[in-house]
């Protein structure tokens, strides 16, 4: 379930997770639907569990994604979003 979307000034782009279920990874690919039709797919590049008043927080990160991309996902990812995770094929 997602929490939000951010850029952090050192570029990279995170999304934060409310719960995470199951084993997630880095190169694990994540869907996110965007206006249009569209979707955002690419493989997590880093997991970083950010530490918050609750507890630990799972955050998704990615390197490298341009300012158009950035602009959909802050706009298509919204509080308690599923994501759609899968397994990298490759790290199998």
């Amino acid at each position: 379930m997602a929490k939000n979307a951010f850029l952090r000034s050192d570029g990279l782009f995170f999304i934060t997770a409310d719960t995470v279920s199951g084993n997630v990874q880095r190169g694990d690919i994540l869907t996110v639907p965007l206006e249009d039709s569209r979707s955002f797919r690419a493989p997590i590049d880093l997991i970083i569990f950010i530490a918050t008043k609750g507890g630990n927080q799972q955050s998704l990160v990615f390197k490298g994604l341009d300012t158009g991309t950035i602009d959909s996902l802050k706009q298509a990812v919204f509080p308690s979003m599923t994501l759609v995770l899968e397994r990298d094929s490759v790290t199998d």
